[in-house]
């Protein structure tokens, strides 16, 4: 073959394979050009269809033709880089420029994704915009029912209900009306709608149940309070439903049963005593009876009274009535234990304990003078000496006898020698006794028996947080502020709060 032709040949081969290897630079600004070849990029089939290829960033993009070397591409569209775009040939090239021009605009997806969330907050808008007009009905329904006007309550309450229909609490109050005006019908389908939105609101059950009791369907109240101790097994009131609800149906060992557990959940349940004294008898056991009664008598329940003088009439023992005026002290009701403890001393006038604990009543009601006179008593009887000493002097302080008060603590402490709380007491007094006390002129010599007393305290209990923070009270009355400190911050350690914003003080005067 000729030499020139190879030559010739060469070069066209030469060209040919850098055609497939060669790509147009980016220009840079909104339009990038590229020089694309049929190296795979623009690929063809052989019905004259193709499309073209492009691995870039998400971004919206349109082909055009720029120079078409040996023949005419119509391949004008829109879409996104990274994507498949089918192009229609109408002649092939084997050397095909595009310009890709970068729109300023936003992809079909991209707005698409923002009709959606516009579409989304009109949605929300429209939702929260509901939920205020039902809120308003709502609240001018439940204006309307505490006027008792029930109708017009219901219908504004109806308007909520349309709005939103899972209006829990508007169904539960439409209920309430309807029962009122007796439509019990529509009263009881409102509850059943209430119960159904939400299962697991006690509440609903337990105003279901009432509901049931007062048209006296018993059955069907046990089942609605059954269900209201398994959401809320805390609940004493439901327990004590319940019994009633047993009672009714003459079903008096579990009226008993729940009343004794309403009375553990709460032991100020007068009414749980009461109708546990009527089941009781009811069941011929009457000295359980008479104990409820008379614990609900003491609570306050004058119907108690009236059967414990039909029903009882045996005596208890001192034991017994002191264990009562126990029992109902604990309960804070000090006068119905004075009542009880004045029964016990005159069964038994020897009886040590009942004017230790009468004492203990009459301080808490403020009358400290029947108090120091039952703690002499006591004293007299040799009834926990140490301790009748201390209460007796607490009662001489709260009538600012410190005097007396601070003997009565020397009494005790001689009496028990390890009883801290005698000591930190006494502390106490040395530091607040005003002019009363024969020893108030020297206030320092006041001040230092306190701290030997509260020292004395800390050494019998070292986690006595009271002693350490009055003992800093002390040091700083007498001008020793760093041993304050430390006792301010050992009693803070150990939970006295006072301490605690004393050392906050000091701190921001160190400031």
């Amino acid at each position: 073959m000729n030499t020139k032709i190879r030559i010739l040949i060469l070069s066209f081969l030469f060209v040919i394979i850098l055609s497939f290897t060669t790509r147009a630079q980016e220009v840079m600004g909104i339009y990038d050009s590229y020089t694309f070849y049929s190296n795979g990029v623009l690929v063809v089939d052989g019905v004259g269809k193709g499309y073209w290829e492009e691995n870039r960033s998400n971004e919206a993009f349109s082909v055009s033709v720029v120079t078409s070397t040996g023949g005419y591409l119509q391949a004008i569209g829109d879409g996104i880089v990274g994507e498949s775009k089918t192009l229609t040939l109408v002649e092939l090239s084997k050397n095909v420029t595009f310009k890709i021009h970068r729109k300023q605009g936003k992809s079909k997806e991209q707005k698409e994704r923002e009709k959606e969330r516009e579409n989304e907050e009109k949605k929300n808008s429209e939702i929260q915009n509901d939920l205020r007009e039902a809120r308003d009905y709502f609240n001018r329904a439940e204006k309307m029912t505490d006027f008792k006007n029930y109708q017009e309550a219901n219908i504004l309450y109806t308007k909520a209900i349309e709005i939103k229909p899972d209006y829990e609490k508007a169904y539960l109050n439409r209920g309430h009306n309807y029962f009122e005006l007796q439509d019990y019908t529509n009263a009881f389908s409102d509850y059943n709608s209430a119960i159904k939105i939400a299962p697991d609101n006690f509440d609903n059950y337990d105003i279901r149940g009432k509901a049931y009791s007062e048209l006296k369907e018993y059955s069907n109240a046990i089942l609605d309070y059954t269900k209201l101790i398994e959401l809320k097994p805390n609940s004493g009131n439901a327990y004590y439903s319940r019994g009633i609800a047993y009672s009714l149906l003459n079903e008096y060992t579990k009226a008993i049963s729940d009343y004794s557990k309403s009375i553990e959940l709460n032991p100020m349940n007068e009414k749980a005593y009461y109708y546990r004294g009527i089941a009781y008898n009811k069941l011929g056991k009457n000295a359980n009876a008479c104990n409820d009664w008379q614990k609900a008598s003491s609570l306050g329940v004058i119907e108690a009274k009236d059967l414990l003088k039909e029903n009882c009439k045996f005596e208890y023992s001192a034991a017994e009535y002191k264990k009562q005026g126990d029992d109902i002290f604990k309960l804070g009701n000090y006068n119905e234990a004075v009542n009880l403890y004045n029964k016990a001393i005159e069964k038994n006038p020897k009886y040590g304990e009942a004017y230790f604990n009468r004492a203990n009543a009459y301080f808490y009601l403020k009358d400290y003078a029947k108090a120091i006179s039952d703690d002499t008593k006591s004293i007299e009887l040799y009834y926990y000496q140490a301790y009748s000493y201390n209460n007796r002097a607490i009662a001489y302080i709260e009538l600012k006898d410190y005097s007396n008060g601070i003997s009565d603590y020397t009494k005790a402490i001689k009496c028990d020698s390890n009883y801290a709380q005698a000591y930190f007491n006494r502390g106490n007094a040395y530091r607040n006794a005003g002019d009363s006390y024969l020893d108030a002129g020297n206030w320092r010599s006041r001040l230092n028996k306190a701290i030997v007393d509260y020292s004395k305290a800390i050494e019998l209990d070292p986690k006595h947080a009271d002693a350490y923070n009055n003992r800093g009270y002390t040091y700083k009355d007498l001008g020793n502020k760093t041993k304050a400190i430390a006792d301010w911050k050992k009693a803070s350690s150990l939970g006295n709060t006072n301490s605690k914003d004393e050392l906050d003080k000091y701190s921001k005067e160190k400031k």
